[in-house]
């Protein structure tokens, strides 16, 4: 497989947080983020809006990547284990890759600030064994 980069527009936001424990039955469930929905919804529609030839390749042969994620974010919050989740569930949902426990290997993930311009550059290949 080659190299897949990707660029994800907008400010990345965490899936979870505390706010959101509700009850189901006698089950605690985390609901995800209002500003996890809202960035995940902006994704949606951007990616519908690209050609069919960048779409093309999704979702990504069944096997097990590394993800080098690059968190450009509008400000200095969340910790990257929230991004590294928020992220995954976006690319699952996107249907690039089938399911977010392909994704095995973070090797090369950083966080950054960049105000003017918060954005995800995402760079997936095999992961190594």
């Amino acid at each position: 497989m080659q190299l897949i980069v990707l660029i994800l527009p907008g400010a990345p936001r965490t899936k979870k947080n505390s706010a959101n424990i509700m009850m189901a039955g006698k089950k605690k469930i985390v609901k995800p983020s209002p500003a996890w929905l809202e960035w995940r919804d902006h994704l949606r529609s951007w990616y519908l809006k690209q050609p069919a030839a960048f779409r093309r390749p999704f979702p990504l042969p069944i096997a097990n990547y590394n993800i080098a994620a690059h968190f450009y974010r509008d400000a200095a919050r969340g910790d990257s284990t929230g991004y590294y989740q928020g992220v995954a569930d976006v690319l699952q949902e996107l249907n690039i890759i089938t399911n977010d426990v392909q994704l095995v290997q973070w090797d090369g993930s950083r966080l950054f600030v960049d105000k003017r311009n918060p954005r995800v550059e995402l760079t997936l290949t095999l992961a190594t064994p």
